[in-house]
C-alpha cells in the first residue's frame, strides 16, 4: 500500500491519510473530510477503519461531514447503520487482501 501525503494528515497509526472512497468533501467549517476514522474491535484487536465509505445514503454522509466528530454526542447521535456498513465494507475489503482504506488504485465513488 502507497502511504503517498495527500496534506491531509495521518491516522493513529502514523500512515497517511488518502482521498478516500469519496474524494475531499468539503466541510461547513471550510475543511475538508476524506476518510473519518474509527477504532473498531475486528477480529479480537483495535483496528482503525474509514467511516466514509461505498454504500452510505446522503442523509448518512451529510452527517458525517456536518458534525463534529471529536463532540462527545457524535457516535450516540450517529444516523442507524453508519458503522454497520463501514465495518462491513472494511470487513469485505480485508478478505479481499485489501486495506480498509481507499488505496490510489480505488477510483471515487459518485456522492449518494
Amino acid at each position: 500500500m502507497s502511504n503517498t501525503d495527500f496534506g491531509y494528515g495521518q491516522r493513529q497509526d502514523k500512515t497517511n491519510k488518502g482521498q478516500g472512497f469519496y474524494g475531499a468533501i468539503k466541510r461547513p467549517d471550510g475543511n475538508v473530510s476524506t476518510e473519518l476514522s474509527v477504532g473498531v474491535n475486528m477480529g479480537g484487536k483495535e483496528t482503525e477503519i474509514p467511516l466514509l465509505v461505498p454504500g452510505l445514503s446522503k442523509q448518512q454522509v451529510d452527517y458525517l461531514v456536518n458534525a463534529d466528530p471529536t463532540a462527545k454526542t457524535f457516535f450516540d447521535k450517529m444516523p442507524k447503520g453508519i458503522m454497520e456498513k463501514a465495518i462491513e465494507h472494511a470487513r469485505m475489503r480485508m478478505e479481499m487482501g485489501k486495506p480498509a482504506f481507499a488505496t490510489e488504485e480505488d477510483k471515487p465513488v459518485g456522492m449518494p
